[in-house]
């Protein structure tokens, strides 16, 4: 699970900020999962890769899902060493993902979601490492300007 060592390869031209939902990052994790090479190979560039909080909560319990305690031990030891920078989220933050909820209540964005919204508006990015094109196709970034979801608009 260790993919530090692949974002610092030396001579890698820096990409920019791209947020990680969910199922772009499980994708990547787990061999079996539909898009994990492709899901791989975005996370092998060298970001930065952000995570919103809630995003990470979603991820500690499918990963202790899918494969066990170590597994789960293992991301939040990535994350704490700095494999992914985790976004700090106030109660302003909580309020603007919940107005996006219910601006979008009809796709039922939830929280996890809406969250990264609100990190690509504050951010300026619109790159995104996500297989939910159910949601992000539709929900708007910066200037509401459309996301671009990796791995399927590399």
């Amino acid at each position: 699970m260790d993919r530090r060592a692949n974002r610092r390869t030396a001579g890698r031209v820096r990409t920019g900020v791209i947020l990680v939902d969910t199922s772009g990052l499980l994708a990547a994790l787990f061999p079996d999962q539909t898009h994990h090479q492709e899901c791989a190979t975005v996370l092998a560039g060298d970001g930065p890769f952000v995570l919103s909080p809630f995003v990470l909560a979603e991820l500690d319990h499918l990963v202790g899902c899918f494969a066990g305690f170590d597994a789960r031990q293992a991301l939040l030891e990535e994350v704490v060493a700095g494999a992914y920078d985790l976004a700090p989220y106030d109660a302003t933050d909580v309020a603007e993902a919940a107005s996006i909820g219910s601006q979008y209540e009809d796709l039922d964005v939830g929280l996890a979601d809406a969250s990264i919204v609100v990190l690509a508006r504050r951010s300026g990015t619109i790159d995104l490492l996500s297989l939910d094109q159910r949601h992000f196709r539709v929900l708007k970034g910066p200037d509401d300007r459309p996301f671009r979801i990796l791995p399927f608009d590399a």
